[in-house]
């Protein structure tokens, strides 16, 4: 009897820490839907991590969902008030000093020494705990390898060059490009991992997969612009669009009280989704809003979304408007089922982001049948077409002109009707992640 192809789905940081980024929510639907669709084309499915070199199968929940590894509120507030610190000290530190903290823990640099002091205490843990199967996977030359995930680490270069030579089929799922083409609002020790892990996966990937056209486009530019050795001359790039399968029925009565609140004031509310930081740039919408409220035009902003790298710079721009600030409304953990109340409820999903590599916070306004006011970016355009109204996301004056038509005269000059959009399930997102990788295989392993 042949044996049966395995398709490992690396997903090391939604393992380790999964926070509910977009990129997470990609990582466990891709693992979902692929063991779903594998045995019927012929493979199996494997969810992998990787660790000091090697692969490990990730453990699953009984429904074949990824079962993270659990951390405790406090040792993640610990993580996060080290991290911020570590970025602020150095982005004021000079060259060798700064590369010396901002390098990864997989390199020469203080995440590395410090591993190396405190090693010799994770060894006794490990040895006064439970013992736990580490035997690392054996990927063969007919197996397939995808890494799903964005994980930085050193040594994942040799692994994957091993793999290649041996003639395992190896791809990825990139999101976007943004920390290096905007690298200034990002931690330098993101930017350095970040780039690491590209090039790794550029130069070892026979093919490589992007959440939109436009993420397409920025991954060859940027592959055009290393030397032509950087990557397999046969290497494939293809793209596909994320899903959406939130309910959009009314989801009244299932959010918290201080939520409703929100919305049975009686003033619009205008509904902003995403992390909390420069990229986002909620700074420019309050300045948007404030604008508003000085021309005597009062409407109510809901910020959904977790702090990112310099969430304090919101809070500022919050704090240096008290008029404004009494409607300028926060939730850093709203439930699926509240998250769909405010798009239920809210007048319009204003996204005035600089950058992103796909945007799924605008498909689930206009599932919602909700108004979009989003930066004119060509990802963007590319997702709501002309069902959105687009605006330079550098000048608020000109949001505060476009939401003041909107509020006071109902003014909305999309070019296509709000309830004519349409988008593709999570199942069909995943289904066309999967033809494209089938596609993209040697003739013998599609067979």
């Amino acid at each position: 009897m042949s044996r049966v192809p395995v398709i490992y789905l690396e997903c090391t940081a939604t393992f380790r820490f999964d926070h509910g980024t977009g990129i997470q929510r990609v990582v466990r639907n891709v693992i979902r839907y692929f063991q779903k669709l594998a045995p019927m084309r012929g493979f199996d499915v494997v969810p992998i991590y990787f660790e000091r070199g090697q692969y490990y199968r990730a453990p699953t929940k009984p429904d074949g969902s990824l079962l993270s590894l659990a951390e405790g509120p406090n040792r993640h507030s610990r993580r996060l008030r080290v991290r911020r610190v570590l970025d602020h000290l150095t982005r004021s530190l000079p060259g060798a000093a700064r590369d010396f903290v901002a390098a990864p823990s997989t390199s020469p640099g203080l995440a590395r020494s410090a591993r190396a002091i405190l090693a010799p205490l994770g060894h006794l843990r490990r040895a006064l705990g439970p013992a736990e199967n580490r035997t690392p996977v054996v990927i063969a030359a007919d197996d397939i390898l995808l890494h799903v995930d964005l994980s930085a680490d050193s040594g994942m270069h040799a692994r994957l060059a091993a793999l290649r030579a041996q003639g395992t089929f190896i791809c990825a799922i990139i999101n976007d490009l943004i920390p290096l083409r905007i690298s200034e609002i990002w931690p330098p020790s993101f930017v350095v991992n970040f780039r690491l892990w590209i090039d790794c996966m550029i130069a070892n990937c026979d093919c490589i997969f992007t959440i939109s056209r436009a993420t397409k486009g920025d991954v060859e530019r940027y592959r055009n612009e290393l030397p032509a050795t950087s990557h397999p001359p046969s290497q494939t790039i293809e793209w596909f669009h994320l899903g959406h399968d939130m309910d959009v029925t009314d989801a009244t009565g299932t959010a918290r009280g201080p939520l409703r609140d929100i919305f049975a004031a009686g003033v619009p509310v205008l509904l902003n989704v995403g992390w909390l930081d420069p990229r986002k740039n909620q700074r420019g919408l309050i300045a948007a809003l404030a604008q508003l409220h000085r021309r005597g035009v009062r409407a109510k902003l809901l910020l959904v979304g977790k702090k990112g790298m310099d969430a304090d710079a919101v809070f500022a721009d919050i704090h240096a408007n008290p008029q404004v600030a009494r409607d300028i409304h926060m939730f850093h953990d709203l439930t699926d089922a509240e998250l769909q109340f405010a798009f239920t409820h809210a007048r319009a999903l204003v996204y005035p982001s600089f950058a992103e590599g796909f945007g799924l916070p605008l498909v689930e306004a206009l599932m919602h049948r909700m108004p979009v006011f989003a930066s004119d970016i060509p990802v963007f355009h590319e997702i709501a077409g002309g069902h959105a109204v687009y605006f330079d996301p550098f000048d608020a004056d000109l949001l505060a002109n476009i939401l003041e038509a909107y509020l006071v005269r109902g003014e909305y000059p999309a070019s296509m009707a709000v309830a004519h959009f349409h988008w593709i399930s999570w199942e069909q997102s995943v289904t066309r992640l999967f033809d494209l990788l089938q596609q993209s295989l040697p003739r013998k392993a599609a067979a």
